[in-house]
Order: structure tokens, then sequence, then C-alpha cells
């Protein structure tokens, strides 16, 4: 007997392309429609009809991309404005504090300016009267360097810790060092050291991280235990016999305080780069 469907391959092979091309039509529709349905099966239908609405993935990298780009621009920002002084009122602070020992390297030109249009004998009437910032242009305008270590010594006994540093700084150039056999030139560095150290002693280490670093490095100098001791030693020598004739003027005890803010400031000074 024979099959019916036999009979027919025609219509059979027709019903099977048929079927095909519904299955391969379906499976379009399904992938067309898949990124738009939930997992859970149901779509919003806001969604399906306003597919532009939605944010794709591309987008999604693009937003945040521009996000980090604000906050880096920020940063940058803050960076430019950033201060090893702190905010205005730290900045005030700091100032106030190492003006009053004698170091004006924050003032601008007008400040700087004014004192330096005073003739000699106003800079006199007011050194004598115990003014560290009229003292310390007298020294600036001294023709010698003992004339200039001699008036800054004046302006230490008062409190300026920036005239100890000074006169540190002078006996370099005032001894010709850098002309003399290591041995020799070593004493020297190390009254000089001692001077830097003997301000902060009082609580000012600006000269001790920028000129003793400086003279250091110049010489390829590196004090060994033996010279530590030797600069300490001295440093407290220059600092007592300071204090004595400061008392002997009636002037009291140095103020060593130092404010938060400042100790802040040489942290900052002190930080690697």
């Amino acid at each position: 007997m024979v099959n019916s469907d036999d009979k027919n391959p025609g219509m059979k092979l027709f019903s099977l392309l048929f079927i095909g091309a519904c299955l391969i039509i379906a499976f379009v529709i399904w992938l067309f429609y898949k990124p738009l349905l939930p997992l859970g099966g149901s779509s919003d239908l806001t969604e399906l009809i306003e597919p532009a609405k939605r944010i794709t993935a591309t987008e999604t990298v693009i937003l945040e991309n521009e996000e980090i780009g604000k906050e880096t621009n920020h940063e940058a920002a803050k960076a430019q404005t950033w201060s090893p002084m702190g905010d205005e009122a730290s900045k005030a602070k700091i100032m106030s504090w190492f003006s009053a020992r004698g170091n004006y390297s924050f003032y601008g030109p007008d400040e700087k300016r004014d004192i330096q249009n005073y003739d000699l004998e106003t800079l006199k009437k007011l050194s004598d009267s115990g003014d560290i910032r009229a003292m310390h242009e007298l020294a600036n305008r001294a023709e010698t360097i003992e004339g200039a270590n001699s008036i800054l010594y004046r302006a230490a006994i008062f409190g300026s810790t920036a005239a100890i540093s000074q006169i540190g700084s002078s006996i370099e150039s005032w001894q010709n060092i850098d002309q003399l056999p290591d041995d020799q030139r070593n004493a020297f560095i190390v009254e000089a050291l001692a001077h830097y150290e003997a301000a902060t002693l009082r609580g000012d280490w600006w000269g001790s991280i920028n000129d003793g670093g400086s003279l250091k490095r110049r010489y390829s100098y590196q004090p060994d235990e033996h010279d530590m001791a030797r600069i300490r030693n001295r440093a407290k020598e220059i600092y007592d016999e300071l204090q004595r004739q400061r008392t002997d003027l009636g002037l009291g005890d140095f103020d060593n305080t130092v404010p938060d803010e400042v100790m802040k400031f040489y942290e900052e000074m002190l930080r690697p780069l």
C-alpha cells in the first residue's frame, strides 16, 4: 500500500519550507525586540514606544568620562590655587609670625618699598626704639659685612631669628671659604650651621632648611656625629649669649612658641615633591 504523502512529494517539501520560513521570521522578530524587553519578560510601553530616550552603554561611558573630566579639571584648579600656607587666615598668621622674627620674604614689593624709602636718620631712630625691621634695613645698607653683622646681632637680641641665620649665611662670603682647604673650610661650615641651629632653638627652621641645606650641598658636606655635637653645642652658646644680653636690656625671655599653622607650613616645605 502506498502512503498518501509519497504520492505528492512536492507538497511535503513546500510544507517544510513554509514551516522553516516561519521559524526564521519568528527568530528575527525575537532578536529585534529582545533588547527592549526586561528580564522578567514584561515590557515598559514607554521604552518600547520611545526607544530614543533610552541611554545606551556607550552613552553611559561618555557621560561617566565627562564627569571624570569635570572632577579632573576641578582638581587641577585646586592645585593651581594650592598654597603651603593654607587658607587666608593661616597665611596671615604665618606671615605675622615670620615678620615678627625679621623674615620679610612674604612681603610684596610695596610693603618692602615703604621702609626702603626711609632715610638713615629715621631708620636709626626706629632701630634705637627696638624696631627690628629698621635694624634689618640698616644692615642691608651697611658698607661692610662686619658692620651688617653688628646690626644683625642687635636685631637678634631684640627677637629676630632671621638675623641669626643671616649672620650664619655671611660666614661663607666673609671668610671666602671656597678658597680654603677642606679642614679649614669645615670649621666655618660648622660655625654657619651652628647659627642656623641657634635659630631653630627659637622655633625658626627657615635658615636651616634653605641656607643650611644649600651650604651642605654646595660643598658636599655631611656632618658626622662629632660635627653634629659641635654644631649643637655652639648653637646653645649662641642662644645663651643672646638671651643673656636680652635679659640685661630688660627684655625678658625669648618667645619661642610656634603656632600650629607655622608648623604645618614647615611640614609642607619639607614634604618631598
